[in-house]
């Protein structure tokens, strides 16, 4: 399955899928096993935004993200619209710092990726139900 797009650092746009062999949601030029602590302080890095229907989802690693000397990333939320911070209760991240939470390792981004990912498939699906008429019933 394709999603969208993705912006990986360099800013090129590419395709993202999902991997259902290794159940992954990653670009199509994933860096594997990627580490944020080895890139050096003055440069580099990876970021990875994903569009699911009004959200932006941004995955980051590099020295100045939050967690990133330790190799762990930073996923933000925007309302992909009008380019707010998605910094109310949402059920993905933490809202206390503004949209964006720090220190998650891949395997918790992957998480909640996957429950963004199962709330807009949701959406469609209720989105592209037709009313009942009174012929239906």
């Amino acid at each position: 399955m394709k999603i969208n797009q993705i912006e990986i650092a360099g800013y090129e746009s590419i395709d993202a899928n999902i991997d259902f062999i290794n159940n992954e949601i990653t670009p199509v030029d994933y860096v594997k096993n990627f580490s944020c602590n080895a890139v050096p302080v003055e440069g580099g890095g990876l970021w990875y935004s994903y569009t699911f229907n009004n959200l932006l989802v941004t995955v980051i690693c590099h020295p100045g993200s939050i967690g990133g000397l330790s190799g762990k990333w930073e996923i933000g939320i925007r309302n992909k619209d009008t380019g707010e911070w998605l910094n109310v209760p949402n059920g993905y991240i933490s809202t206390s710092q503004g949209g964006v939470e720090g220190w998650k390792s891949w395997n918790e981004i992957q998480i909640i990726l996957k429950k963004i990912l199962a709330d807009a498939m949701e959406e469609i699906r209720l989105e592209s139900k037709e009313p009942l008429t009174l012929e239906d019933l």
